[in-house]
Order: structure tokens, then C-alpha cells, then sequence
């Protein structure tokens, strides 16, 4: 997707945090966007936004349940 990112291994634990954060009571992809833009890893705002999709697709599936249904968080 073109996301540049340092070590797969912390790009896969960012990922990974994307979940908990959208379960959090008033968890959003705004929030969890902007955490990811705010963990170092050199991504810009735009790319943190993608990044971020691309973690609620491959980790999140209850969330993209929601999202299909048309509930979508923040």
C-alpha cells in the first residue's frame, strides 16, 4: 500500500494495537489513527490513516462485521 515502515515486527504490533484501542469505551478510528501517527514510526497523517485501515481489516474482524452493517465506529 505503499506504507513505509521501519521493522515488520513493530509494524505488526502497531497493527495489532489498532484493535484495543477501537474497543475502548469512545474508540475511534480517529483515535486510533492518530496513535499510530503518534508512535514514532515516521508515518505522515495520511499514511497513518491507511495504515490504520489496513490493521482494522487484517486484525479487527468484529469491527469490519460492524462496518459491513453499517455501524461504523467514529
Amino acid at each position: 500500500a505503499g506504507i513505509d515502515y521501519r521493522d515488520p515486527l513493530n509494524a505488526e504490533n502497531l497493527g495489532r494495537s489498532v484493535c484495543p484501542i477501537l474497543a475502548q469505551p469512545g474508540g475511534s478510528f480517529n483515535t486510533a489513527a492518530s496513535r499510530v501517527f503518534a508512535s514514532q514510526s515516521g508515518m505522515s497523517p495520511e499514511m497513518a490513516g491507511m495504515f490504520t485501515t489496513i490493521a482494522i481489516q487484517m486484525y479487527c474482524p468484529s469491527v469490519m462485521a460492524d462496518v459491513a452493517s453499517g455501524k461504523v465506529p467514529g
